[in-house]
């Protein structure tokens, strides 16, 4: 994420990480299992170009 906003600005990290709004498949575990999935899911976000679809996987 620092890499992120020092190159692109905080905004591009802001719209990286919205998208873990639109995708709600690691909100359904509960336990130790969210913890895993909301890092998953957040590296996910953050490596996928903003504008293209977030992986259904996540």
């Amino acid at each position: 994420m620092q890499q992120l906003g020092e190159y692109d600005g905080t905004g591009t990290v802001a719209r990286h990480l919205n998208r873990l709004t639109s995708v709600a498949s690691w909100q359904e575990a509960t336990g130790t299992a969210l913890v895993g999935r909301l890092v998953d899911a957040t590296l996910t976000s953050l490596i996928t170009q903003p504008g293209m679809p977030a992986p259904s996987s996540i």
